[in-house]
This record gives structure tokens, C-alpha cells and sequence, in this order.
């Protein structure tokens, strides 16, 4: 019974899945018209380095999220395939975003202009590139856009060029842990994997039983990891003052998390059975 609630009753809580921004090689170009009720018969063009773009997908791969600036200018740019598809390649009739339904939707608003619901347009998903996850990775996309059903449209292009998301993978040891009843600490240690330079946080619980009590120590720690080769990591789990922890089997719970700044949360977890070896110290 001791050995089933070791097991079952502590968890690592999974972080809530965010919505996915970026700073990624991006460019976005607006060719205006007479009586457009935006920019008027002018080209304004963002791109990055120079220019600030970031881009926000939404969880469900519908929608992309653009906010372009440069010294002078400010552009927020929306599109969505609408609740009834995934974004993928093809032409889409849409209507103002965000009272879209079912419907695509387009929205372009910036330097103190804004469209009302009357607004439309379409846009053409010319390419687009997904991860495994169905993650929005690259996206080459024209549109035409009506502010407020002017006659005269706004038309453009967005580009969007993302890295591939960071892959982890983290490993307990199963020989080299062990316990201090003395400092109430347990020493943990395993390897990490990246698949591009970048810190990650190594963190989780070790749980034991002492006296037919569930005790649960935590730790972490931080470590700069270098892709293709496997990084050592070591932490000392914290247990409550008083615990005596001895010598014995132990879950250990390790959770890798980097901030991937394309993507979000980058994760990967491990779970084992260990055998704490005593030390004093």
C-alpha cells in the first residue's frame, strides 16, 4: 500500500500550454491605396533585423498575430482560418477579425487607424511549414484587405521564418544518489540533451516513505546546455527539517523546461525507482 501512494500520490504539475511569440526572420508589407482608410497610396515595409515584428500563434495553429514597428510606423496584422480548419495552404474570404465564427478573418489596424466590422478581404496561404506538434514554423502569405468596406483595398505580404522547436531530454542516475539523514538532503544527479544552446531549468521532487510517512524533498537547478553532447546535471533535494531521511528506494521526479523563445515552454520529464545510498557529511 506504501509502495502504490509512493508511486501515485506526488506529481510534477504540467505548466499550462502557452501561446506560442516570437521575434523570428519576418517581414511585412503594406501597399496602400487612394481612400483606403489606412495608409493611403504608400508602401510601408517591416523587417527584421531593423524592424521589430514579433508573432503570436494561437494553440489551435488557426490564427497568426503580427506586431510590426520601425522608428515611425506601428502595425497590428491578424489572420485566422476560422474555427472550421486549420491554417494550410489555399485562398480564404474573409470577414473582420476577431467576429469571424466558423468564418477566416482579417484585421489591420496601426498609427492610429482602425477598420470596423463592414471590413474584408482575402488572403492566399502561398506556403506554410509546420513542426511535428502542428506548430506554424514558416508562412508566406498575400492578402487584401477592405477597411470598413472601403472600395480601395490595403494590400500586402507577411513572411514568417521560425527555427525548428528546442528538443530536451533529461535522465535520472540510478547509482550515484544519495541521502544525508543529518543536513535532511538527498543528492540527485542524471544527463540533459539539447538540440540548441540554450539554459534549462532541471527540477522535481524525490519522494520517500520514513516511519510509514510519504516525505517529499525538492530541488533545482540550472544548467547551460550545449547541443550534441550529453550535460551532466547534479541538485540536493531539500527535505522538511526533522525528516532523517535513511537509506532506501526513492521516486525521483525530474522535469527539464527551457523558454523557447519561438515556441514557448520546451519540456521533457523522467521518472525512476532509486536506491538512495547513505552518506555523512
Amino acid at each position: 500500500m506504501l509502495v502504490l501512494l509512493l508511486l501515485c500520490s506526488i506529481a510534477i504539475p504540467a505548466d499550462a500550454q502557452p501561446r506560442r511569440v516570437t521575434s523570428p526572420s519576418a517581414s511585412l508589407t503594406l501597399v496602400g491605396s487612394r481612400d483606403d482608410g489606412l495608409i493611403g497610396a504608400t508602401t510601408l515595409t517591416f523587417a527584421t533585423p531593423a524592424d521589430a515584428i514579433s508573432v503570436t500563434t494561437d494553440d489551435d495553429q488557426r490564427g497568426v498575430h503580427v506586431e510590426a514597428s520601425d522608428a515611425t510606423d506601428w502595425f497590428l496584422f491578424d489572420l485566422t482560418s476560422g474555427t472550421a480548419r486549420t491554417l494550410e495552404v489555399g485562398t480564404y474570404a474573409a470577414i473582420q477579425f476577431p467576429d469571424i465564427g466558423t468564418r477566416p478573418g482579417l484585421a489591420l489596424a496601426g498609427d492610429g487607424a482602425g477598420c470596423g466590422n463592414t471590413s474584408y478581404g482575402t488572403f492566399t496561404v502561398n506556403s506554410i511549414t509546420k513542426t511535428p506538434e502542428g506548430w506554424v514554423k514558416d508562412l508566406d502569405t498575400s492578402f487584401e484587405y477592405h477597411c470598413s468596406a472601403q472600395v480601395n483595398p490595403v494590400r500586402g505580404r507577411l513572411k514568417i521564418t521560425r527555427p525548428w522547436p528546442v528538443r530536451l531530454s533529461v535522465a535520472n542516475s540510478t547509482t550515484a544518489d544519495t541521502v544525508n539523514p543529518r543536513t535532511d538532503t538527498a543528492h540527485v544527479a542524471g544527463t540533459l540533451t539539447c538540440s540548441r544552446a540554450i539554459d534549462v531549468g532541471v527540477s522535481g521532487a524525490v519522494t520517500v516513505v520514513r516511519d510509514g510517512r510519504i516525505v517529499v524533498g525538492w530541488y533545482g537547478v540550472t544548467v547551460a546546455c550545449a547541443p550534441g553532447a550529453s550535460m551532466a546535471w547534479a541538485a540536493d533535494a531539500i527535505f522538511p527539517a526533522g525528516s532523517h531521511v535513511a537509506a532506501g528506494w526513492a521516486r525521483v521526479d525530474a522535469k527539464a523546461t527551457a523558454e523557447d523563445p519561438a515556441y514557448g515552454i520546451a519540456q521533457a520529464t523522467d521518472l525512476d525507482r532509486v536506491w538512495l545510498r547513505r552518506v555523512m557529511v
